[in-house]
């Protein structure tokens, strides 16, 4: 059983685990997701954005995404509704 805390999640044995956030730069724009965070971000599956091969990440363990480059794919793939006149 796990138990919350102020910050950290803390287990049957005492352990504490930290807590997913945000990974942020002072002073700049960057922000960084694990792809968990970034699936939800976009309203989509963990396993949807593993497959996708034009959202840029940084590889690792975990993989990284950028907020900017999310926000910008989502931008290219609106569907804009057609206005008649």
């Amino acid at each position: 059983m796990i138990s919350e805390t102020t910050d950290q999640k803390v287990d049957e044995l005492g352990k504490t685990a930290p807590s997913p956030k945000l990974c942020t730069t002072k002073g700049s724009d960057l922000v960084f997701m694990t792809t968990g965070e970034a699936a939800a971000y976009l309203r989509k599956s963990a396993s949807w954005l593993l497959h996708q091969r034009d959202i840029a990440y940084l590889p690792g363990k975990p993989n990284l995404y950028r907020q900017r480059d999310l926000d910008t794919w989502a931008e290219r793939h609106t569907v804009r509704p057609k206005v008649r006149i």
